[in-house]
């Protein structure tokens, strides 16, 4: 039904665009045999007759409207600079006829700028014809139906014939997936159940807030079933969260809302049909993923049932934590005595104080919003942005290692927790005896009580949140290292979780929050799909899935983080409070405490060895760094070895600071130059390739810059940007057309030989490459522009933030120090009775001892310097525009189509400043050779179809 919808809307659009494309060529044969015209009836003429030709034939060319004596008409209130300049023109020619003070010069400029107006609609046409063959050569036939391999210099999806056989590596993926998905997982339902009796039930000794947690937890499921089992679950409304814009009338939603109703109500004879197909589809990193083709209703059937069930489990968990007593806060407890001493010397009341404005405080609310249980939705309506080419680098295969404690399961990969200083006289259990037995009995109690408001977004973007983790990470390298001496991580990933996850964990751990049977075999039967390869033979066997979750599905998404939520709260249990920092399958810890941090891999251990998954080796890593450069602190023998890495970064151990992994950058390098050349039949393709690959994929996986990365991280990513422009585009390692060589030292320089070759267009603007669609350019893609808008705003070395603490800190204990000695201590209701306590200021280490729990309120506080590390600062980049600039801007407010443009906009402060960048540095030229900032006028250009070619989604060759 869709595609069919599809075909005919695509038909249509390539028919008007022909049509449209037809008609820009007549009227530019037509323009220019005027203009022929107008220029060879000057010849033989004097200055003032030629002057009036001319006039005459750009009033008509441009379409002016005249009076009856054919000069410009009025009204004035609305001209363009054209009808202004050739409505005096009319007055200054006559003027001229009779004047002789008017000079031959004054004559000849009039008729350049007449000419010039001739030759600015020429070039207009010319580009607007160029245009018109680049949506030409994007338009040819399409290659048959059935997935599609892509000859070198060709481009996928649109002209190849199939290639039947398929590339070594995507048949070993494919292989690979088979042999985990077909074979049910081997659990150790007995132990997996031990583990989370240990983990959610109380011992006898113990109070009953974790069996009181988990009952409401229960009772919530319960209910929640119930609301779900209420009749009319679906309406117009509910379709229209469900799928955006799937539907287009009341009555068609109707007819779907009743279907989908009676399958809801009869939900225990629900099934997948005989078979859903699979197909292969490789991503930008060179992963091959498999998806799932189920029919339409279906689909929609699915996700309503996923999105329920994700807001309902956000909800659940979000409540679990706040619930007083089971989840430990990451804020420790401050005991009383300390409390007293502080009101005493310091004359102010820390309860409340700890708890608004501290950096444990944006800790825990930066965890609980952005990391606790990432991939559930926080509300129906909610939407997942992932631009294209926003993927991970596939970090290459490193050697197995060694891991001590539970033998069954590997290391972890992507999220993180933070800096949590122990009690400085806390006695310390065995390191190794903690490392092999975590314990999840909570210690002195500091739960979340607290229901801290965090809004819920629109939108999430995955990459982003990544991207803030890194940053996140960086922060806390640079402060617990200069505050505690001593800071630990380590990441990890589960391999292959989504294919590997066993059905039997994923029951169990339902079951055991108290997930009704009914939901239970349903929840069984979307696991286990019969599925078949669209492309394997026709007498190739239906087979049963047996281990993993349907990809694509935000069910899915629910079970793992059902899943994982036990790993989350295992971490909170055996650390004391710790924070793990996941996304998903990804997970990063740090700490100031070594011996934490230990613990919390023993738990990750011990969590993978139970439940039947494995951890990646290749995704996990551990460093230490020490405040002193000169030391290299040891690593626990149990904590797993590697480099902590992520994208293209690497966490150096002698630093703390993320550096360009370069050997990894070279074999990307190599990949977009093969993915460019299979793209270069068309160059809608081949600008799409390069926006989504080198400027997206590769600034994304550079991370994106802070304060806490210093500008050296900001340097490295322009270096090595223009190191990539260079080596793809070196002689021959992209060849032109027919395989000739084009040697070039830019994507733009490239592009225009390319246009050259192909087209004999010369004399190129860049502003023909960097300016959107709407006012004809190409919307190629700077990498440099967003980084450079940032460097200067940068800070030059994050650790001197560090320094500028440590010395607000020494100047505000002298501060108080001096309060103290002047104030009267007899009215205080406490007094120190150790010697000379009671006249005697403490000391400075005991006064910034809580310097992370507690607001301490002094300029330049380490809660200030938290916040700014994690800063990105303004990414203006002090760009002003100039007057020309703003007189095009001004132009655009007035022209027809103004309301569809995107990128460069009529008013200057509504520009995002990417785009404010690009229009002053190249807009002066276009507005000198095209009288205005547009290369096109709008009526010609194919927008549709353009629209089209830009939206559809990447396919990258094998």
């Amino acid at each position: 039904m869709a595609s069919t919808s599809g075909s005919v809307f695509s038909e249509t659009l390539k028919e008007t665009t022909n049509t449209k494309l037809q008609e820009l060529s007549k009227r530019r044969a037509a323009f220019e045999a005027k203009k022929s015209t107008i220029l060879s009836s000057l010849d033989g003429h004097d200055k003032i007759k030629r002057l009036i030709t001319l006039s005459d034939g750009v009033k008509s060319c441009y379409a002016i409207k005249l009076d009856s004596s054919g000069n410009v008409a009025e009204p004035v209130s609305t001209r363009t600079s054209l009808e202004v300049e050739l409505k005096n023109l009319d007055s200054f020619i006559a003027q001229a006829r009779y004047d002789p003070s008017v000079s031959v010069k004054t004559l000849e400029k009039w008729e350049a700028s007449l000419l010039g107006h001739l030759d600015t609609m020429s070039l207009k046409y010319a580009y607007a014809s160029l245009y018109a063959q680049l949506v030409t050569e994007s338009l040819a036939p399409e290659a048959p139906s059935g997935p599609t391999e892509v000859e070198e210099g060709g481009d996928e999806e649109m002209t190849e014939p199939f290639e039947t056989i398929e590339s070594a590596r995507k048949l070993e993926a494919k292989q690979q997936w088979e042999q985990d998905v077909f074979v049910p997982a081997q659990v150790d339902e007995a132990n997996l159940g031990r583990f989370l009796k240990e983990l959610f039930v109380d011992e006898p000794t113990d109070s009953s807030k974790k069996a009181k947690a988990r009952n409401i937890l229960a009772k919530s499921i319960q209910d929640f079933e119930a609301k779900l089992a209420e009749p009319n679950q679906f309406s117009a409304y509910t379709l229209k969260w469900v799928i955006e814009g799937l539907l287009a009338t009341t009555s068609y939603s109707g007819e779907i809302a009743d279907v989908l109703n009676m399958r809801i109500s009869a939900l225990d004879s629900w099934s997948w049909g005989d078979n859903v197909p699979l197909e292969q589809r490789r991503k930008i990193s060179g992963v091959y993923n498999v998806h799932m083709e189920e029919e339409l209703l279906q689909s929609i059937f699915l996700q309503y049932i996923g999105v329920k069930w994700s807001v309902f489990f956000k909800r659940a968990f979000k409540s679990f934590r706040k619930m007083g007593g089971p989840w430990l806060d990451v804020r420790q407890p401050i005991p009383e005595l300390e409390k007293l001493r502080r009101e005493y010397y310091l004359r102010n009341d820390i309860v409340s104080g700890w708890q608004t404005d501290s950096v444990q405080h944006v800790r825990r609310s930066t965890h609980r919003k952005d990391y606790f249980m990432a991939r559930l939705l926080d509300k129906e309506s909610q939407q997942v942005e992932i631009l294209d080419g926003q993927e991970e680098v596939l970090i290459p295969t490193s050697p197995q290692f060694e891991m001590a404690g539970y033998s069954a399961c590997s290391p972890m990969a992507l999220s993180v927790p933070q800096c949590v200083p122990q009690p400085r006289k806390r006695k310390m259990r065995s390191v190794r005896a903690a490392a092999r037995s975590p314990s999840f009995r909570p210690g002195p109690e500091h739960s979340e009580t607290e229901s801290d408001r965090e809004s819920d977004s629109a939108k999430k973007n995955p990459m982003q949140v990544k991207q803030r983790l890194l940053q996140i990470l960086s922060t806390e390298a640079v402060i617990c290292s200069r505050i505690h001496n001593d800071f630990t991580a380590l990441h990890s990933s589960f391999d292959r979780w989504d294919s590997l996850l066993p059905h039997t964990t994923i029951h169990a751990i339902l079951s055991f929050f108290g997930v009704s049977e009914t939901w239970l075999q349903f929840f069984n039967k979307f696991l286990e799909v019969p599925l078949k390869f669209a492309d394997d033979p026709a007498d190739t066997p239906i087979r049963t899935r047996r281990r993993g979750t349907p990809t694509s599905h935000i069910l899915s998404d629910v079970f793992g983080e059902v899943v994982f939520f036990c790993l989350d709260f295992a971490t909170n249990q055996s650390t004391g409070g710790s924070l793990l920092y996941r996304l998903y399958d990804d997970a990063w810890f740090w700490s100031a405490s070594h011996d934490a941090a230990t613990k919390a891999w023993a738990t990750m251990q011990r969590f993978a060895a139970v439940t039947g998954t494995r951890l990646d080796t290749a995704k996990t890593g551990c460093i230490r760094i020490s405040g002193n450069p000169d030391v290299t602190p040891a690593i626990h023998s149990d904590l797993p070895k590697g480099d902590i890495q992520w994208g293209f970064l690497r966490l150096s151990p002698q630093t703390g600071r993320f550096e360009i992994n370069q050997a990894l950058v070279d074999s990307h390098v190599e990949e977009l130059q093969r993915q460019l050349k299979s793209k270069q039949k068309t160059v809608f393709s081949f600008i799409q390739a390069w926006n989504s690959y080198a400027n997206t994929f590769f600034t994304s996986n550079f991370g994106e810059a802070a304060n806490c990365f210093g500008r050296s991280h900001v340097d490295a990513m322009l270096e090595t940007h223009s190191r990539i422009q260079r080596e793809v585009f070196r002689t021959g390692a992209v060849p032109g057309t027919e395989g000739s060589e084009l040697g070039a030292n830019s994507v733009v320089e490239y592009l225009k030989a390319l246009l050259h070759r192909r087209y004999g267009v010369e004399d190129i603007p860049d502003a023909f490459m960097f300016f959107p669609v709407e006012l004809g350019g190409l919307d190629l893609r700077s990498p440099f522009i967003p980084i450079l808008q940032i460097r200067n705003s940068i800070l030059a070395d994050p650790f001197s933030l560090l320094d500028e603490f440590k010395q607000a800190e020494i100047e505000a204990y002298h501060k108080a120090k001096q309060h103290f000695e002047e104030s009267d201590h007899s009215q205080n209701h406490w007094v120190p009775n150790g010697p000379g306590e009671a006249d005697n200021f403490f000391s400075l280490e005991e006064f910034g001892r809580f310097r992370e729990e507690i607001w301490c309120e002094y300029d330049k506080e380490l809660v200030d310097v938290y916040r700014k590390l994690l800063e990105r600062p303004d990414d203006r980049g002090g760009i002003e525009t100039d007057v020309g600039v703003a007189s095009g801007l001004s132009a655009l407010a007035g022209s027809h189509h103004a309301d569809t443009l995107r990128g460069i906009k009529s008013e200057w402060h509504s520009m995002e400043p990417y785009w404010r960048w690009v229009v002053t540095l190249y807009g002066p030229e276009v507005i000198a050779r095209f009288g205005g900032l547009r290369l096109v006028d709008p009526g010609l250009l194919p927008m549709g179809m353009v629209s089209l070619f830009r939206e559809k989604r990447m396919s990258w060759q094998d």
